[in-house]
């Protein structure tokens, strides 16, 4: 199981003379701990706490993907309690701090209402960590695919995908097109949406109740 393999990974640190230790957590899904009155019951799941040095790092290995001291999304959730030889204590579950997606289009209007360049996406932190594993699982030619069908005002000349080292989250998409009808002449007057790439379609906020 997952919290097995976060286990077997403490204890081969400690064997191999480092010191790591067993932190307890609640994951989000689970719901948050109460640390004044921490219940057993209420932790499902084992990460491991690393000290070298004067720096700590907090590492799962329930996944293959995830990073050296970068702890998943699930798992940030408030706090978690450190299993000490003698007694225990909280440490914060701390998330990767770079995280977001920033897109820049450079772009020439021709005099037939035609924009022609190039669009370059930028996704760092846990919105790339979240992107390369659906990449991973869809395919990059399903994915490239996809994209050119649900872009029907697109024509695309080319389609790159750059994943970057293991030891970075992070990853760049680079797109050169054509793109047809996304400007509206009114005769005089030329109104152009800004808005090229990654513009939301319809509000994500849906639930009547938003409880935590």
């Amino acid at each position: 199981t997952d919290v097995e393999l976060n286990r077997m990974l403490i204890a081969a640190l400690n064997e191999a003379g480092l010191n790591a230790q067993a932190v307890l957590i609640s994951t989000r899904t689970n719901g948050k701990l109460k640390p004044y009155f921490p219940m057993f019951s209420k932790f499902n799941f084992t990460i491991a706490k690393l000290q070298l040095g004067d720096d700590i790092y907090l590492l799962d290995a329930s996944e293959k993907d995830n990073l050296f001291g970068v702890l998943p999304e699930y798992c940030l959730n408030g706090r978690g309690l450190v299993i000490k030889e003698f007694g225990e204590e909280w440490v914060n579950l701390i998330p990767y701090s770079d995280s977001g997606t920033t897109s820049q289009a450079t772009l020439t209007l021709s005099e037939d209402g035609v924009l022609t360049g190039d669009i370059k996406v930028v996704r760092k932190g846990y919105v790339a960590w979240e992107f390369q594993k659906d990449m991973e699982e869809t395919g990059k030619e399903e994915y490239f695919k996809n994209m050119e069908e649900n872009k029907s005002k697109w024509s695309i000349q080319e389609h790159l995908f750059d994943k970057q080292p293991d030891n970075a989250i992070s990853n760049q998409e680079s797109i050169s097109l054509d793109i047809e009808g996304h400007v509206e002449d009114l005769g005089n007057v030329l109104y152009l949406n800004p808005h090229v790439y990654g513009n939301m379609t319809e509000n994500p906020f849906k639930t009547v109740d938003r409880k935590y």
